[in-house]
């Protein structure tokens, strides 16, 4: 009876392991370009990673030390000002830096899940809104993976069919590494194998 209710409170609350995860108490996990570390603000708490450009990249990159062909990657964003572009908010790469995914907002704030091997992408119909939100993507690499997109934990895509190649996550990226103009706030990133985890207790 006892090594039943050992392996039960074992299995019980605990979170699959995080492949990595970031609070932005400074920036030394990333390989950054223009990322400052803002202490004024962060969910769930101060500091957090700020993205403030005009017409400039601002982003960071971080390798996983391992490769996933199935992956969630959940952030907390706060979008202050988009400058009337679309502007990327994460990417899933390969370890080489290839490309597989990312989640990106159009120039009306709508958020949208497109490959970035074949560039088929997804509408969720959903503006990312003011203020601090959580956005989750899930998905498997492949020829036909499917991704899940998760606003606040409310999923706004779902089972978006799209070919993301053959070669597995081994990088992410948070921010967009084309110019833009953008006021934008990164904090708790997590990187899991399982969907909703990602979020602040």
């Amino acid at each position: 009876a006892n090594g039943t209710m050992v392996s039960d409170s074992a299995s019980v609350g605990n979170a699959a392991p995080a492949i990595f995860s970031d609070e932005f108490t400074n920036l030394s996990n990333w390989t950054v370009t223009r990322l400052t570390l803002d202490q004024g603000t962060g969910s769930p708490g101060a500091p957090s990673a700020r993205a403030q450009v005009t017409a400039q990249s601002a982003f960071a990159t971080r390798s996983l030390g391992q490769t996933v062909p199935q992956v969630c990657m959940s952030m907390s964003v706060n979008v202050t000002t988009q400058g009337g572009t679309a502007i990327d908010l994460l990417r899933l790469r390969t370890a080489a830096n290839g490309p597989v995914a990312k989640v990106y907002l159009n120039a009306s704030g709508i958020l949208l899940v497109r490959s970035d091997v074949s560039g088929t992408q997804q509408s969720s119909s959903t503006a990312i809104g003011t203020g601090w939100h959580e956005i989750e993507l899930c998905g498997t690499v492949g020829a036909a993976g499917t991704w899940d997109l998760y606003r606040d934990g409310t999923k706004i895509v779902n089972a978006f069919a799209a070919n993301t190649g053959t070669t597995p996550v081994g990088l992410i990226q948070i921010g967009d590494n084309a110019a833009r103009t953008m006021t934008v706030n990164f904090d708790h990133v997590r990187v899991d194998q399982s969907p909703g985890e990602g979020s602040p207790p």
